[in-house]
């Protein structure tokens, strides 16, 4: 199956172009597997899929939080792409790897990046939210945190070397789908509007408590 990545790649690449020093090279990082696990004290991944690795953003880039979480963005799209390949392969020769890295991702660092939204983010844009696109993206958490069961169940079947069960195909694929549709509408319409109304301390506040939630 082709991924259905374009526009979350068109999005991702205007974010670039407005702040290089921070999506730019996020996106270039991901995209280096060896530099990647070199930057986080990791091996890169071999072939069979051991200490696969998709580093996390370093914290210096939260001096912008709003290019922080485009960069998360790109991140994510990237992640996104190995859940597809393990979804259409799971006893592929890299599937076990993947798994583990993507059951970190999903039950780690996913619940943070969406608690930086409806906790700190999204409250800020709520009074300019002319297009009513903040509670059309909350509803899309919630159908993600009731997706992502069948998927992790899956995903430690895989890490494990067993195989998953029949539903962990449809289910990865749909939750992939549907998260890329998710991350395109958050830099179509949330990030331009964090970037128009969010006054330098407003700005601030949100980079203090989103490191916090890294300390």
């Amino acid at each position: 199956m082709a991924p259905d990545v374009a526009p979350v790649e068109s999005a991702i690449a205007a974010a670039a172009t407005a702040h290089p020093g921070v999506v730019g090279e996020a996106v270039g990082r991901q995209h280096r597997p060896g530099r990647v696990a070199a930057e986080a004290g990791q091996p890169a991944a071999a072939q069979g899929g051991a200490g696969a690795r998709v580093a996390p953003l370093q914290a210096a880039l939260l001096d912008d939080p709003v290019a922080f979480l485009s960069a998360e963005h790109a991140r994510q799209t990237v992640l996104l792409g190995h859940l597809e390949r393990v979804a259409c392969a799971p006893l592929g020769r890299a599937a076990r790897g993947l798994a583990a890295m993507l059951l970190g991702w999903l039950t780690a660092e996913l619940p943070i990046h969406i608690e930086d939204e409806e906790r700190s983010l999204y409250p800020r844009l709520a009074a300019h939210d002319a297009s009513g696109v903040l509670p059309t993206l909350q509803a899309r958490h919630r159908e993600d945190r009731n997706a992502v069961g069948a998927v992790l169940a899956g995903l430690r079947c895989v890490a494990a070397g067993e195989e998953p069960d029949g539903d962990f195909t449809a289910a990865a694929l749909a939750f992939v789908s549907g998260h890329r549709r998710h991350l395109a509408l958050e830099e179509e319409a949330v990030t331009p509007l964090a970037h128009r109304v969010l006054a330098p301390e407003a700005l601030s506040a949100l980079a203090d408590e989103m490191a916090r939630r890294r300390s």
